[in-house]
């Protein structure tokens, strides 16, 4: 944990909110200011402050693991030069077979009614480099972004006018007062946070639930004063998926196969995938004991050493200004 906290605190103030000595901090080999080598709470007086500034950003959009991306949105977790995306295989996989449920506009529809936001405060001395630089992540308090979400181009356009502006205040979750502190590199105006934990609101079906992620990483490149090419990368625990996101996912399934609008050959997919009982119906244990599920369900990576695999979990996204008022 002393790894994340280094870049946390910072180099400009210390984790007790104090001034930080230049005098009396020494560097570590690789140049970098850490959390051991600040001066105790009782040390001398200031006689300098390391410089820093910091930016506030919220996340436009976040772009789902689609059948041909999810093998390229996320993180290498175990060294073995591949992408590791499990959950977002899964995604990617009901995505595919279930046609015209489209997860992205779902998911698009929460972030711009702003239903779904994440919010960011990048800190460093320099924002095109600094090897210790941090970023905090918040869950956003929900916002009206639109008034129109029953038209997505319309709703779209009135949140990129409004909570996406540039200037819109937002306050984080109640639920997430403190948010996540996530430190890293920015190198080239390229950023690497994590690994940490953060939490992830997710939409499917207009049922909201958030993932709590461990060994969480933001990447990303820094253009003017937003971030394009984002990459928020993560682990699940099982149990949390069996008790979150499975349920979720059959709620999403039973109301497309119970929808008349919905195409019949969609549904027959779905039956036939996860209606074991043929009854009509897609229940939680049923989505959890398919096949299709439980491929993935095992987990691809053990990130914390517990001996217990957890699921990957890669997306996407956009962020641009904003001004955030704990």
């Amino acid at each position: 944990m002393r790894g994340v906290w280094v870049g946390l605190c910072l180099v400009a103030v210390g984790c007790d909110g104090r001034a930080v000595s230049l005098d009396s901090a020494v560097p570590a080999a690789d140049g970098v200011w850490r959390l051991d080598r600040l001066p105790p709470p009782d040390g001398p007086p200031d006689r300098g402050v390391l410089p820093a500034s910091h930016r506030d950003l919220v996340i436009s959009r976040l772009v789902l693991p689609g059948p041909a991306t999810a093998a390229k949105l996320g993180h290498d977790y175990n060294n073995d030069g591949t992408i590791d995306n499990a959950l977002g295989s899964i995604l990617g996989a009901l995505t595919s077979i279930t046609g015209n449920m489209d997860l992205q506009q779902a998911m698009d529809a929460a972030v711009n009614q702003g239903s779904a936001l994440v919010l960011l405060r990048l800190q460093a001395t320099s924002f095109d480099n600094d090897p210790a630089a941090s970023a905090r992540a918040w869950l956003a308090a929900p916002e009206v972004c639109c008034t129109v979400p029953q038209s997505p181009t319309q709703c779209a356009a009135q949140a990129k006018a409004s909570c996406f502006s540039g200037t819109h205040a937002f306050q984080p979750d109640p639920a997430d007062p403190q948010g996540s502190l996530l430190g890293g590199p920015i190198l080239n105006g390229k950023l690497d946070f994590g690994p940490g934990s953060m939490k992830l609101p997710l939409l499917f079906a207009g049922s909201g639930l958030t993932l709590d992620l461990t060994a969480a990483r933001i990447e990303g490149t820094i253009v003017g004063q937003t971030i394009t090419n984002g990459v928020l990368s993560g682990a699940v625990e099982q149990a949390q998926l069996k008790s979150t996101l499975i349920p979720t996912l059959a709620k999403m399934l039973d109301s497309t196969v119970k929808d008349p609008s919905a195409d019949p050959a969609v549904k027959d997919v779905i039956q036939t995938l996860f209606d074991s009982n043929h009854d009509g119906s897609i229940s939680a244990s049923e989505v959890l004991n398919s096949t299709i599920i439980k491929t993935f369900l095992g987990g691809d990576v053990d990130v914390d050493n517990d001996g217990v695999m957890e699921l990957t979990l890669g997306l996407g996204f956009e962020a641009v200004p904003a001004v955030i008022s704990p």
